[in-house]
């Protein structure tokens, strides 16, 4: 059982660019909480957070309720709408600020009686590339972040900017599709589109017509994970290889392909386990659930289709933003020689180690 200080570092270490989590101390914690234990499974960055004495009009409160049903449904996060705090919503707005003004320009034209559910999602893609051009949506993004629980962080915050960012290279047309699907059960977004419209004195106007929707896959919450040399880690063949193989894995790669792809699988919020699934939908397997030397042995496989216990696996993420897999005996996965190997060169992952070190260091680019 770690101490409360361990997890204290450990929920820090989540939120690397929200200030006052890092200035957070245990005592600051404690106090907060009442004097009872911190629950850290289930505290965000918004509980601890000083108190705002900035004045916020209901017009931009209403605006930044918009903008972050806008992030919610472009990240696959709608169920996060139901427990927002004000003190989000209005840090939301703040970030957006040098944007709201086009913002509403939008919102009106997705509020319009004649706005059809394909408008309203467009209209989801013109807040986002409002934003982004505005140079702002790093900013709104930390706001987002900063009200969730640390399995929503790694679940939204490894990949969100990059899945955002994707859209953008489709011209919306996927991001559209999707949020169409979405919209089907999500009335969060026109109950707040008419309360911001209502806030703000807007007239609502008829939308400019848009493409039609696309569907497509730009929001796998895919990851490539470099090793401390730099290099990527490789599934050879896109995975399907069995641990009894030498070829399974590859460490000397330098630019990614579909077989440095990884989809980012969350599995139990409790024990903060995941999975690591190839693109061919194979998983990556610690054989034994770790312990396995290299050489002689085998560590990894890479033709499991079902998730078990040597499928599960923990990600611990440091101060400066990189990471340690760990399987759930508690060995580490290791970059032999921080990477660099190629494959039919031995195994270039080991899974016996119980303490980190630089090879045990990753870093996970959202892709």
């Amino acid at each position: 059982m770690a101490t409360a200080a361990e997890q204290l570092a450990t929920f820090k270490s989540y939120y690397p660019n929200i200030e006052h989590v890092q200035a957070l101390t245990l005592d600051d914690a404690t106090r907060i909480a009442g004097g009872k234990p911190v629950d850290w499974n289930s505290v965000t960055p918004a509980d601890f957070a000083p108190i705002s004495t900035a004045a916020i009009t209901a017009c931009q409160k209403a605006v930044g309720f918009v903008i972050f049903d806008v992030i919610c449904l472009a990240v696959g996060a709608v169920g996060l709408r139901t427990t927002v705090r004000a003190s989000t919503i209005e840090a939301v707005a703040a970030a957006a600020a040098p944007s709201l003004s086009k913002i509403e320009t939008i919102i009106a034209q997705m509020g319009a009686s004649t706005a059809s559910v394909t408008d309203r999602a467009w209209g989801v893609f013109q807040i986002l590339k409002t934003i982004y051009t505005g140079g702002s949506l790093g900013a709104v993004f930390n706001a987002f972040t900063g009200s969730l629980t640390w399995w929503n962080m790694i679940l939204y915050g490894v990949t969100g900017i990059a899945t955002i960012t994707a859209a953008f290279a489709t011209d919306g047309l996927a991001l559209a599709a999707e949020i169409v699907i979405l919209l089907a059960t999500a009335g969060f977004l026109a109950s707040d589109t008419i309360a911001a419209i209502n806030a703000c004195g807007l007239t609502p106007t008829t939308p400019p017509s848009g493409p039609t929707p696309q569907p497509g896959e730009p929001y796998l919450p895919s990851i490539a994970i470099r090793t401390y040399s730099g290099n990527y880690i490789t599934a050879v063949n896109n995975g399907g290889m069995p641990g009894t193989s030498g070829d399974v894995m590859a460490t000397n790669r330098t630019q990614v392909g579909s077989w440095e792809k990884y989809t980012l699988v969350p599995l139990d919020v409790s024990n903060k386990t995941f999975a690591l699934q190839t693109m061919t939908g194979n998983y990556v397997t610690a054989v034994n659930g770790g312990g396995v030397q290299n050489p002689p042995g085998q560590p990894i496989a890479t033709n499991r289709t079902q998730v078990g216990s040597w499928e599960s696996l923990v990600l611990i993420q440091q101060t400066d933003g990189t990471y340690a897999i760990a399987t759930t005996s508690r060995f580490f996965l290791t970059a032999i020689n921080g990477g660099g190997m190629q494959d039919g060169a031995g195994q270039p992952i080991a899974t016996n180690r119980t303490e980190r070190g630089q090879w045990e260091t990753f870093t996970f680019d959202s892709l």
